[in-house]
This record gives C-alpha cells, sequence and structure tokens, in this order.
C-alpha cells in the first residue's frame, strides 16, 4: 500500500449541520498502528472514524468514542454508524454496528443534535488536516445517507456487505 494514497473530497456540504446521518465503511487496516484515520472530516464535530492502535474510534457530533471490547485487527469489516440528533442522551442518539453486530461506544464528550457548520471536506485515508496519520488498508465501500437508516435498512446492508463483497465470513 501507498502511504501517500490517499481520497480527499472537497466540500461536501451536505455533511454540514445534519440532524441525522448514516455512515457505512467496508475496510481492512493492514497497519493497525495508533492514530490511522480511515474517513474524517476537517472538523471532528462531523465525522470521524479510525484506530487507536488497540481499540476503533471515531468522532460525530462533537462527541468522540472508542469501541468497547473490540480488538483492531486486519480484517474485513463494515461498520455503520447512525446519527439521530432529534434523540436524547450520547447512545441513543449515536450507535454503531461491527459486522452487523451492535456494538457498545464509550463517549467522551456530548453528541450534539447536529454536525458541525464548519465540516467542508471529507478526508479518506489521513487525519483532519489531510496530511498525516494515513489509513494503510483497503476501502472497499463508503455510503453516506443524509438520514438515520432504520433497522430493517441496516440489515439489509450488513447482509450484503456480509454476503455479496466475500470478505466477511
Amino acid at each position: 500500500a501507498d502511504n501517500n494514497e490517499i481520497l480527499s473530497i472537497n466540500p461536501i456540504a451536505y455533511l454540514q449541520s445534519l440532524s441525522a446521518t448514516t455512515l457505512v465503511l467496508l475496510y481492512r487496516s493492514l497497519d493497525t498502528s495508533a492514530g490511522r484515520r480511515i474517513m474524517t472530516t476537517t472538523n471532528t464535530s462531523g465525522f470521524q472514524w479510525g484506530q487507536n492502535g488497540t481499540q476503533y474510534v471515531g468522532g460525530h457530533a462533537s462527541a468522540t468514542f472508542t469501541v468497547d471490547n473490540v480488538t483492531v485487527d486486519t480484517n474485513f469489516h463494515h461498520i455503520i454508524i447512525t446519527f439521530d440528533g432529534s434523540q436524547t442522551g450520547n447512545a441513543n442518539r449515536l450507535q454503531a454496528r461491527l459486522d452487523g453486530d451492535p456494538v457498545t461506544l464509550t463517549f467522551s464528550g456530548t453528541v450534539g443534535t447536529a454536525t458541525s457548520a464548519s465540516a467542508s471536506t471529507f478526508y479518506g485515508g489521513c487525519d483532519t488536516a489531510g496530511n498525516n496519520n494515513y489509513f494503510i488498508g483497503d476501502l472497499g465501500e463508503c455510503m453516506i445517507f443524509t438520514r438515520t437508516l432504520n433497522i430493517s435498512e441496516i440489515d439489509r446492508k450488513s447482509t450484503r456487505l456480509n454476503s455479496s463483497h466475500g470478505y466477511i465470513s
């Protein structure tokens, strides 16, 4: 993998000031070092997903979080993160499923009611400045929805990612 190969899409206005989003990523980390960012926006109050060397970490709508009881490895995984700013409390506003299974998130800060109005650049494979903490691995799919998918939609996405790509057994 080329450490300098990144994906940058600028700007993505539809990630700004949203009260609901769903992010779907299919990926494989080939380097599990701390600080690797798979996806992020210029303002972490928008969105970020990566790893800290042992755990998956993320940020969305002003809060950061770690995924409990899951160790970072070099296998293919898919993550589906749903955000609904109309809900009350961190665990209700922001939820995640890793490989189709719900995961427990430990939050730092309070998940806001909307994404940042300044989250203008969306980066794949690097930090929020677009020039460090490069992701080394494979990104098979990235989907962003400007609404919260319901559970049956999430289950269908998980089933398709598990079976049609053939990456996850």
